[in-house]
């Protein structure tokens, strides 16, 4: 039985993703964000295939890695795919959970504050989660440099 690699771990979220924008293409759920005087209005739709497009080059970076034999690090290759690819399903539990905890007809601000604060911390994970990568890869780098003087 083959292993399943990493850049198909990534290009099934990307595929998980683009199935959900398809999804999201004829519903009017938006994200608005709120800095100072201006609102920033995001479509669920274009979300999706912005974070597709994210996960299928992660993918795409991870295959050229498989085929060049750069030898990544494992623990951080393993911290990057499970902080990544679980903020996309911790995101999702959650805003079921705060969809079926929170739903009236008529929803307060400070209902959506709680939430907000939650996606913000989910993406600060993330955005720690792509040093990771970024320090992984200039490593390995380094590391296969060395090996080859």
């Amino acid at each position: 039985m083959k292993k399943i690699k990493v850049h198909h771990l990534f290009w099934l979220t990307a595929l998980f993703y683009i199935i959900l924008s398809c999804a999201w293409y004829n519903n009017d759920d938006v994200i608005d964000i709120n800095v100072r005087d201006t609102y920033f209005v995001i479509s669920n739709f274009h979300l999706g295939i912005f974070f597709t497009q994210t996960f299928f080059i992660l993918g795409f970076i991870y295959w050229l890695s498989f085929k060049s034999n750069l030898k990544l690090i494992n623990a951080l290759t393993k911290t990057h795919t499970i902080v990544t690819i679980g903020s996309v399903f911790a995101y999702f539990i959650g805003s079921y959970v705060y969809d079926s905890i929170y739903s009236n007809e008529f929803p307060l601000f400070d209902n959506q504050s709680k939430f907000n604060v939650y996606t913000l911390i989910l993406i600060v994970l993330s955005g720690l989660a792509q040093f990771v990568f970024i320090i992984n890869i200039v490593i390995s780098s380094i590391n296969r440099s060395k090996k080859f003087k």
